[in-house]
């Protein structure tokens, strides 16, 4: 049984990153009629492009799977592994984790993470929203393993945070092939 979560890092990213830089260059050019300014301006919003999306890589692509031999996530805890990600998607190499390696399972849950399907907001100010949308609202929503090496791994649920089969699926799995109960925290902020 496989059972994924988030969504892969694509090209979408450096595609993007290259058309905003375009369009500035493009936009400044119109203004300074200098082909260098426009230039050195499309050059920066190309360098700076890749750390500013960097900041919420995990938090919007965040896949991991588990599969019945353990789980392969991608490791985006360091700035080089994240800015590798963002340029070269394809050369990014899944991270593979045993089951036996886990010692310690915690679910943290943000505070109102359940909300109802489609609707955000209160009586007054009800506001369709598909699903997809709910993984912008900021109540983290994860899985926290810890393995016996002292390593810490954060698996993101929340852009999968209403499929409760899913996700019970998954918790049944980790802990009953590595034989660690869930620890359920909660997150106030």
């Amino acid at each position: 049984m496989k059972l994924e979560f988030g969504r892969k890092v694509s090209y979408k990213p450096l595609l993007v990153i290259v058309a905003v830089s375009l369009i500035i260059g493009a936009f400044i050019y119109t203004f300074s009629d200098s082909i260098m300014i426009a230039g050195a301006f499309a050059i920066l919003c190309l360098v700076i492009g890749p750390f500013l999306y960097s900041i919420n890589l995990n938090n919007n692509y965040g896949y991991w799977e588990v599969t019945d031999k353990g789980i392969y996530f991608y490791d985006y805890s360091t700035l080089d592994r994240k800015l590798s990600a963002i340029i070269v998607p394809a050369k990014t190499n899944q991270e593979f984790l045993e089951f036996s390696k886990i010692a310690k399972i915690s679910l943290v849950s943000g505070e109102g993470i359940k909300v109802p399907d489609n609707i955000v907001g209160g009586v007054f100010f009800n506001v369709y929203a598909p699903e997809r949308l709910l993984v912008n609202l900021a109540t983290p929503f994860y899985l926290e393993l810890k393995t016996t090496d002292g390593f810490e791994i954060i698996l993101d649920l929340s852009m999968d945070a209403t499929e409760d089969e899913k996700i019970e699926q998954a918790l049944k799995q980790i802990t009953s092939k590595s034989g660690q109960d869930v620890e359920l925290l909660q997150q106030t902020v």
